[in-house]
């Protein structure tokens, strides 16, 4: 199984735990935890949003400007705000179950 691991020690990290509390602010989110991926050489910038926080690629971090990052950062919190993440969730459940079934 895949597992992601984030960098708890990566220079950028106060730095996105600020944007992503800023952001959690203006749409009235609780704030979740922010984490830094390495990125990989087949998707140098990647974010996302899971259940346990928001996940921003390092190369994401260093490369593009404040406003791009808060845009995409909001555009993650977004999902999380309109149930997306328990939606896909669910989907995926019931994908296996289906599966379990046949």
């Amino acid at each position: 199984m895949f597992r992601l691991k984030a960098d708890p020690s990566s220079e950028h990290l106060d730095m996105l735990t600020q944007e992503v509390k800023d952001c959690s602010e203006t749409l009235g989110l609780p704030v979740p935890k922010a984490y830094v991926m390495p990125s990989m050489t087949t998707v140098p910038y990647n974010c996302f949003a899971h259940p346990k926080g928001l996940y921003i690629s390092d190369l994401m971090l260093q490369d593009f400007s404040p406003t791009e990052r808060r845009f995409i950062i909001l555009h993650e919190l977004a999902h999380i705000k309109l149930g997306h993440i328990k939606v896909r969730q669910r989907a995926l459940l019931a994908y296996v179950l289906a599966v379990a079934v046949i």
